[in-house]
């Protein structure tokens, strides 16, 4: 059947499973914000499209259509199973932060370096300054290994890094006049007899070796060519430990330090440094010890989508299906309507904004249309996909938030089988009890901020419009006051992706009703 053929095209949410991804993929304006160089940070949650980015700026090695006067090298650094042993264990290893933040700048260096050497040419290769880097760290960097296995490439950068670091002092000499210092050590072997370094003398040894690796990449990428090193999945086995913590707040540190270097090397279109992350994790760093976060807000990008971008997406999905009968999305269904809506209208309005959620709605309904010998999606099929998706999404907030705010299930749990809608002094009432009934330690403004925050509720008005927190720019609070110091008859209310998952009893909002 057709539908079949749909659900394949469709994916599963994940950018690294799509099968047809350049066909699939739709420029969106945050993507062309990360493309032209205006944010390296790229924060969102899961479903979001972060690692949709990420591959599509992979592909502009292959695929220049972003700059055609520019040659980019794909340099990525994607997490997976074994990076966090790796990271984790480096950050013990070498446990003050300072020496963590300067392996995390020299493995960024390290695959550029690993990256050029893969596409300069043999000439290039063969001058003094990089023929004896190349020398070294090949003596410590598995390259070969490197190249048969499908993972572990962060890890074996990473390893190396630290590896170099634990070593200072190893043989390599640079003198050269793009070098701002000469480093000239030796191999452990040969310094048994040397007294054992100090701090500040070993980290100046860390920055002259640094200080070389900028040179030498300065040295070798062409003028016309972009280095991409592309750092995304880090939420892989995230579990907010305390040495992931440290990992992370020293990434960042060395990713501001990297900026500067960059700007003062002239390095920086050689090199782009692109960082993709949850934006959970992201607060759960500014809580635990990333002091300089204000420094990162110009760079911060929060993906965002609104229905249109969603439809569109979804759109160019269902034509490369490549099914005579079904041109769009709005054509997989029946001319059935829920709540005066047509039914592609009402799928996007109960999903949350992200494309892995409505997609994950979608397919549960073609599935249900499948069961039942349907050629198009019917009303029933999508109002009893609408149950599988609210418990799918109920699930991913508890998920995501396990590690920040593990309370969250506790407070929506508490909303099971009650209202949709609160007075803000109803919804004050509620937190009341349920802190007494769950022993849940928040306070009640910061119980609401993270709910906001977290998609669990937003504000409707007397006309039933809804804004929630993807509505409002970036850190904005809002919620159900006054406007200009008159009442206007908000409410909060719970998103209807969870209504189905709490089985919530939906409100109708009385005139009379006004905050309180």
């Amino acid at each position: 059947m057709a539908l079949e053929n749909i659900l394949s095209s469709l994916g599963d949410g994940n950018a690294e499973n799509e099968q047809d991804f350049s066909r699939t993929f739709i420029t969106t304006g945050d993507y062309q914000r990360v493309e032209s160089n205006l944010r390296d940070l790229v924060l969102g949650g899961r479903g979001t499209g972060k690692s949709a980015i990420c591959r599509k700026l992979e592909l502009l090695e292959t695929y220049p259509d972003a700059d055609p006067k520019r040659i980019y090298w794909a340099a990525p650094l994607s997490s997976d199973s074994a990076s966090w042993q790796s990271l984790e264990r480096a950050a013990n290893t070498l446990s003050d932060s300072q020496s963590i933040s300067r392996q995390w700048e020299l493995t960024i260096l390290l695959q550029c370096f690993e990256v050029v050497m893969n596409h300069i040419p043999r000439n290039v290769k063969k001058r003094q300054v990089v023929r004896q880097l190349d020398r070294e760290i090949t003596k410590l960097l598995d390259r070969d290994k490197m190249k048969s296995v499908s993972e572990g490439r962060l890890s074996y950068i990473v390893e190396t890094a630290v590896d170099i670091l634990q070593r200072l002092p190893f043989k390599f000499v640079v003198k050269a006049p793009f070098v701002p210092i000469s480093v000239e050590v030796r191999e452990p072997s040969d310094s048994h007899n040397e007294p054992q370094l100090s701090q500040p003398e070993r980290e100046q040894r860390r920055i002259a070796l640094i200080e070389s690796m900028y040179g030498v990449l300065k040295e070798v990428i062409p003028s016309d060519t972009t280095v991409l090193v592309l750092i995304d999945k880090l939420d892989d086995d995230w579990k907010g430990r305390p040495s992931q913590v440290r990992s992370l707040v020293e990434l960042l540190s060395a990713i501001m330090r990297l900026h500067g270097n960059l700007i003062r090397t002239e390095l920086r279109s050689a090199i782009r440094i692109v960082i993709f992350l949850r934006a959970d994790i992201y607060e759960h760093l500014k809580q635990k010890g990333f002091d300089d976060a204000t420094k990162f807000t110009q760079h911060e990008l929060h993906l965002r989508w609104d229905i249109e971008s969603l439809r569109s997406m979804l759109d160019r999905r269902i034509l490369a299906a490549d099914q005579p009968e079904f041109e769009s999305f709005s054509s997989l269904f029946s001319n059935e309507r829920v709540g005066g809506r047509s039914l592609d209208q009402y799928l996007l309005t109960v999903a949350a904004p992200r494309p892995r959620d409505v997609i994950v709605f979608l397919r549960a309904s073609i599935d249900n249309a499948l069961s039942r010998m349907h050629e198009r999606v019917s009303r029933a099929d999508v109002e009893d996909a609408e149950s599988k998706y609210s418990y799918w999404r109920r699930q991913v907030i508890i998920e995501e938030s396990r590690y920040s705010i593990p309370q969250l299930e506790d407070v929506l749990n508490s909303f099971v089988s009650r209202s949709s809608n609160y007075t803000p002094r109803e919804l004050l009432r509620h937190l009341d009890l349920m802190k007494k009934e769950a022993a849940v330690g928040m306070t009640k403004p910061k119980i609401i901020d993270v709910m906001v925050e977290w998609g669990v509720i937003g504000v409707e008005g007397r006309d039933r419009r809804r804004r929630f927190v993807w509505d409002l720019p970036a850190g904005q609070w809002f919620g159900p006051d006054e406007a200009g110091g008159e009442p206007t008859g908000e409410t909060w209310v719970i998103h209807q992706a969870l209504w189905k998952a709490l089985s919530v009893r939906k409100k109708k909002i009385s005139e009379k009703t006004s905050p309180q």
